[in-house]
């Protein structure tokens, strides 16, 4: 075969293996790892769900774009850039997430992920000129400088304001998480429940509510980054961590 035969067939090849579809998913948990998205933070947070019970299945934008969240129970974004987030999920791929929680799905936002459930993101004094999830009205503000200036993190203390929710009910009053230059939250109304506070300001650091038929719960901090020694000689995560995650995902998916 000459050369002049030998090309085309190399486009051809190449552009069938461009073409070739997304492989559809299924399990418990879709779990975004878009650009945007931290490396460590979906790996830890796939291992804490994991732990827990859940299997978890990982897409980007290009699968939401075509599948979207059918086939699951709950949806997770992580920490990451929710201005990327924004940018890189279509209008259309938005809709279905918001669908899919009016039909009774769950989601879980995490830092960059709650932020991106606000109707509003405000990032340094500045609001952000992005199309979030919209999934409540209302503000989600950072960093907090009083805790840790971007980009520090800190452990940092937390107090329940609503100890009668069934997130918080038995848990401890005053948990301890780590915190990377997440949100603060504020509702327009008070449609969202705030469960947590944080030890400086006024700002809600988690909200839990419902949309429509399902039900969201988001929070400023990084549970799945909360790591103690097991006492073994190894890590594992704190458990304020476990407890709280656990508890929150039992009410978004009314486990409990």
């Amino acid at each position: 075969m000459n050369r002049l035969r030998i090309l085309p067939l190399i486009i051809l090849l190449s552009i069938a293996a461009g073409c070739q579809s997304l492989v559809r998913l299924s399990g418990d948990v879709l779990l975004y790892n878009g650009p945007g998205a931290e490396e460590s933070c979906i790996d830890n947070t796939e291992e804490l769900l994991e732990n827990l019970g859940w299997e978890v299945r990982r897409a980007g934008p290009d699968y939401f774009a075509e599948y979207g969240c059918a086939g699951f129970s709950l949806v997770v974004f992580p920490g990451g850039d929710m201005y990327q987030y924004a940018a890189d999920l279509s209008g259309d791929a938005k809709a279905d997430i918001r669908r899919f929680l009016a039909d009774g799905g769950g989601y879980l936002g995490i830092c960059g992920g709650s932020y991106f459930a606000a109707s509003r993101v405000f990032w340094q004094g500045n609001q952000l000129p992005m199309e979030p999830l919209a999934l409540f009205s209302g503000d989600a503000v950072g960093p907090i400088d009083e805790i840790a200036p971007y980009p520090e993190c800190e452990i940092t203390g937390l107090h329940v304001v609503d100890d009668d929710h069934p997130i918080t009910a038995g848990l401890e009053p005053n948990p301890r998480l780590t915190y990377c230059y997440g949100p603060y939250f504020v509702p327009d109304d008070d449609t969202p429940d705030v469960l947590h506070r944080y030890d400086v300001g006024e700002g809600a650091a988690s909200l839990a509510f419902e949309y429509g038929a399902g039900r969201v719960f988001i929070i400023g901090l990084h549970p799945e980054l909360t790591i103690v020694d097991d006492g073994d000689g190894g890590t594992d995560y704190h458990p304020d961590t476990y407890a709280l995650i656990e508890a929150a995902l039992d009410w978004t998916l009314e486990e409990g």
